[in-house]
Formats: structure tokens, C-alpha cells, sequence
């Protein structure tokens, strides 16, 4: 597959689901943060994001 045009989007929902209460009752967005991070730093534009190989005997 390759990636004509992308912008990274955020369901609310789902970057909540990434996060977690720790025991002192404080939010961790760790891993939502990093995601959001790291989505908007790539260009996606025209990039091969999935490649699948079959051997064939």
C-alpha cells in the first residue's frame, strides 16, 4: 500500500484509552503522547506504510 495523502487525526477517544491512572491518581499519556509525536513528525505523503512477500515453491 502506498500513502497518497495523510494527516495525522486524533479520536479523542481512542488517545484516551492510551493512557492510564497511576497509583497516586496522576494521568500517564506516555504512550498517546508518543504516538501523537511520532505521527506528526513523518511524512507519510507517497510512503510505502505495508508490504507483503509471498514465496512461492
Amino acid at each position: 500500500m502506498v500513502i497518497e495523502e495523510a494527516k495525522p487525526q486524533f479520536d479523542r477517544a481512542m488517545l484516551e484509552s492510551l493512557q492510564w491512572t497511576d497509583a497516586r491518581g496522576f494521568t500517564v499519556p506516555s504512550l498517546s503522547a508518543s504516538l501523537t509525536e511520532a505521527l506528526s513528525r513523518i511524512n507519510l505523503k507517497n510512503r510505502v506504510v505495508y508490504t507483503y512477500y509471498i514465496e512461492l515453491y
